[in-house]
């Protein structure tokens, strides 16, 4: 830190923030539930007045119906502190032989999803990257990380030894654990039309081309970069449950219409959400008029295939990543038809 920053030690303020990361607790959410579960607090609309809600309790038999169910809460605050403060749990830094005495593993990081925790990462693998950089600046190599995935681009003849030199330092200087599964050599070759071929380097030493290199969401065949078909895989799976929750909802009896909220569902999932739009507010004093914001709404998933495009044109020449999504369209309207005969089945039985 004194190197990297030419302080010794950190702001007290900032200290606390450092200490309250590393030293938290924690309730598990499926403790919680087991709980809680017969008495969950609920939002539902009043009898016979659909503008206004009340806060209910509810039995919810498993967890995944919590959001089905318009769960806002398992309980309260004096309910959590008077009959709950058992489930609080506190991983504390132990003595080596303590922790060995009750069978607990030595604890490191930092939680995900603070607004600190990317930063904090990155501070520690300081000295790492510039290792790596020395390295492959030598070599004439390239060399990019992005969190934990990392990525080398050398010559043939240096990819064992960046392999063990990533092995070797990510133990030596971070002390932290690499994932052999997902560390992998891939190999490509110009052939004779001037276009990359290959894949990954199977342990026998060949190249196999059934499994092409994939980072960052990216996968790369030599000739093009597309979007991996896992993020497909999840933006169809999330299609698919929005248009289920619709008609879990429009299917209420306390629901005075049986439409899907289509306008949300084309804006989350279509290419009428792709652009960039101000935001607008219903105006308090013109119920029937709006005012603008200074918010945007930023796209959805088709506004990432078409800015991947336009990064991509220098290798790709073309616009295969956007024709990814030529299957979003009909399958969109796809789940709003079996949307609504679900819909309908159920009002007519």
């Amino acid at each position: 830190m004194e190197e990297s920053f030419r302080v010794s030690d950190l702001p007290a303020d900032h200290y606390k923030i450092f200490r309250n990361l590393v030293n938290y607790t924690y309730v598990d959410v499926i403790d919680l539930f087991e709980r809680f579960k017969d008495r969950i607090i609920v939002e539902r609309f009043k009898p016979n007045d659909t503008s206004c809600k009340e806060l209910k309790r509810k039995r919810i038999s498993k967890i995944k119906n919590m959001r089905y169910e318009n769960a806002v809460a398992f309980c309260d605050k004096t309910e959590f502190f008077r009959t709950a403060t058992d489930l609080i749990k506190a991983d504390k830094p132990y003595a080596s032989t303590v922790r060995e005495k009750l069978g607990k593993d030595a604890r490191k990081g930092i939680p995900q999803g603070t607004p600190i925790s990317a930063t904090l990462a990155n501070i520690y693998m300081i000295d790492f990257d510039d290792a790596i950089y020395k390295e492959v600046s030598s070599r004439r190599a390239y060399y990019q990380r992005y969190s934990d995935d990392l990525i080398i681009i050398c010559d043939r003849a240096d990819e064992k030894y960046f392999y063990d030199l990533i092995i070797r330092d990510i133990d030596a200087i971070t002390r932290l654990e690499i994932q052999a599964g997902k560390t992998h050599i891939y190999r490509y070759d110009e052939n004779c039309n001037g276009n990359l071929v290959g894949g990954i380097v199977m342990e026998d030493g060949n190249v196999s081309p059934n499994k092409q290199l994939e980072y960052l969401g990216f996968a790369f065949d030599g000739t093009k970069v597309r979007v991996k078909t896992s993020g497909f895989s999840k933006f169809y799976r999330n299609m698919k449950r929005a248009f289920k929750r619709g008609a879990f909802f429009a299917k209420k009896p306390h629901i005075p219409s049986d439409k899907l909220f289509e306008g949300r569902l084309y804006k989350r999932f279509t290419h009428l959400g792709a652009k960039r739009r101000l935001k607008w507010k219903q105006d308090s004093s013109n119920p029937s008029g709006f005012k603008r914001t200074t918010k945007y709404d930023w796209g959805n998933f088709i506004s990432y295939l078409r800015k991947a495009d336009n990064v991509m044109a220098d290798i790709n020449h073309d616009k295969s990543i956007s024709a990814q999504g030529r299957k979003i369209w009909p399958k969109f309207h796809r789940l709003k038809k079996q949307a609504y005969e679900d819909i309908d089945k159920h009002k007519k039985g």
